[in-house]
């Protein structure tokens, strides 16, 4: 995925699993401007919660976050949501996990295995 891109997704089982967005940010733009930014718009659109678990992280070497939601969809679907967020040069990135309530333990060591692999290109 590169900036120009647009959202990648990875599947297991023919199911996505694993989004990865790009998103243009000003030169200047920090890591904690992002998580703010970004917590304050799923707070009041889309997910519509805040954060249960907010950690520091690392994405190919660059200090990430980690945001973990749990909240209920419009479909009244428990979800899971673990979102890793940095930013490198002008790009945000979102690289995140959603599926419903069940095995989180697994799903999380899945997602911190597939974000291992993750390197951003010069």
């Amino acid at each position: 995925v590169s900036e120009g891109d647009g959202s990648d997704l990875y599947g297991l089982e023919g199911q996505p699993y694993i989004y990865v967005t790009p998103q243009d940010v000003t030169a200047g733009y920090t890591l904690d401007q992002f998580h703010d930014d970004l917590v304050a718009y799923y707070q009041e659109n889309d997910i519509k919660a805040r954060p249960v678990a907010d950690e520091e992280y690392a994405v190919d070497g660059v200090p990430a976050r980690v945001l973990t939601y749990r909240f209920t969809n419009a479909a009244k679907t428990n979800v899971y949501l673990v979102d890793a967020i940095t930013v490198n040069g002008e790009t945000g990135w979102e690289v995140y996990l959603a599926q419903e309530q069940v095995n989180e333990e697994e799903s999380r060591a899945f997602f911190d295995t597939m974000v291992s692999t993750f390197a951003f290109e010069p």
